[in-house]
């Protein structure tokens, strides 16, 4: 079958770091290795709701919502870092040429449609691979809303993969 121009040889891999999105890795884990390509993982730090900051601020006793960023932010980072590392090694223990290098881990805070897209389009990637798993309201129209959201405004093909069963 001709494939004509298209080369997939840079794909982003989105994760919320859920079980869905550790199935979805594997999917991206044997793509690579079947189209000797490289995987890049993304995760996007949300910001959390201002109620669940000043709770957690009282609870581990931080007299101000700032102070309990700047002490947690790279303790999170680095734990985050130390999960998707592992969930990746593990991928590759499965699959001898997944493409991963640890070093392509990307964590950076801020809103994860907006943040992917930016990705996407600042270190031209050819695939986006994700996980979905609709939340309410039908099941955001049977795909989640930041896949969905994602899906509407990408310039790239997207691999979207189900929660599986």
């Amino acid at each position: 079958m001709p494939t004509g121009n298209i080369k997939i040889k840079k794909m982003l891999f989105a994760t919320d770091l859920s079980s869905v999105a550790e199935h979805a890795f594997k999917y991206a884990a044997l793509l690579a290795d079947a189209l000797d390509a490289e995987v890049t993982v993304l995760h996007v730090l949300e910001k959390l709701r201002p109620n669940a900051e000043l709770m957690l601020s009282a609870i581990l006793d931080y007299d101000n919502l700032e102070e309990l960023r700047a002490a947690a932010k790279p303790s999170l980072m680095e734990r985050i870092r130390k999960h998707i590392s592992g969930l990746c090694e593990d991928a590759v223990c499965r699959v001898s040429g997944c493409g991963f290098d640890p070093d392509r881990v990307i964590i950076e805070p801020g809103e994860s449609v907006g943040i992917s897209l930016k990705h996407i389009v600042s270190k031209r990637f050819d695939l986006l691979v994700m996980g979905s798993r609709g939340h309410g309201v039908v099941e955001e129209f049977l795909i989640g809303g930041t896949t969905h959201k994602v899906l509407r405004k990408t310039t790239v093909p997207v691999l979207v993969v189900p929660e599986k069963e």
